[in-house]
């Protein structure tokens, strides 16, 4: 039986450390990540590597762990891996450079793919397990309610994380791609993929200097799958704020 008791910042029946943050691991697993994120640009650490991957790789030991965040952890040790492939390189690809922009795209069509056929595809209903049936709910909402041009809102009953509790949930389930387009209409969430497309364009005209933002962006585009970090913890997520930052002049001679 599920237990909403907190102690000392812990959830019990589990272990989940949440900090005092509620019951809220996501939101204790992001500030983390821009913790270890902030190792890197800061400049007491900067002649410091081995210090920087030594505190991140405990700070996502911690996340996966302590927190038990499985999608912040893993999201952040691809970052790890990543920013270490590709922070001497003073280029990339034309096909690479191809792949980023229409990250967003792909993200979302994937998404969808998964909304709509859940439960017709062995191989999904597993990927379903992993995400914590996140894809089931998708399937939900998208089998109660309809796209529109504009937003809606997608509250609704329904018995949520099989824990015996009948809730009123708005926008409940985490997923930006597939429940964004719900949620936000067409005109919005296009607008907002196509604003995501521009930024990574003209961040990988100077990929030199702009690697370590385009590996941040995209960590957060990856975690956005399962997340609806995108835009729900405006307060700690930069992504859009980033974003709707590069239209500024100052950010435009930048580029």
């Amino acid at each position: 039986m599920y237990k909403e008791q907190i102690q000392n910042g812990w959830i019990y029946d589990g272990n989940v450390s949440t900090l005092t943050f509620g019951l809220n691991k996501n939101l204790v697993g992001i500030f983390f990540f821009n913790i270890a994120i902030f190792l890197f640009i800061s400049k007491k650490f900067e002649k410091k590597e081995w210090l920087q991957y030594i505190l991140a790789v405990i700070i996502g030991l911690i996340i996966i762990f302590l927190v038990r965040d499985r999608t912040v952890g893993i999201i952040l040790f691809l970052f790890l891996i990543c920013y270490t492939l590709i922070k001497r390189k003073k280029n990339i690809s034309k096909l690479s450079r191809f792949l980023i922009v229409l990250l967003p795209i792909f993200l979302t069509i994937f998404s969808l793919f998964l909304s709509l056929n859940y439960g017709k595809k062995e191989w999904i209903n597993i990927f379903n397990e992993n995400l914590s049936g996140r894809v089931q709910y998708w399937n939900y909402f998208w089998n109660r309610f309809s796209v529109s041009l504009l937003p809606q809102s997608l509250t609704d009953y329904f018995n949520m994380y099989d824990m015996g509790v009948i809730s009123t949930v708005q926008y409940p389930i985490d997923g930006f791609y597939s429940l964004g387009i719900l949620k936000d209409g067409i005109i919005v969430f296009t607008l907002l993929i196509a604003l995501i497309m521009f930024t990574l364009l003209k961040l990988l005209r100077n990929f030199n200097k702009n690697k370590f933002i385009v590996i941040v962006i995209i960590s957060l585009l990856l975690f956005s799958l399962t997340e609806n970090i995108a835009l729900s913890y405006g307060y700690i997520c930069y992504l859009f704020p980033y974003i709707l930052g590069t239209f500024s002049r100052d950010a435009h001679n930048n580029y």
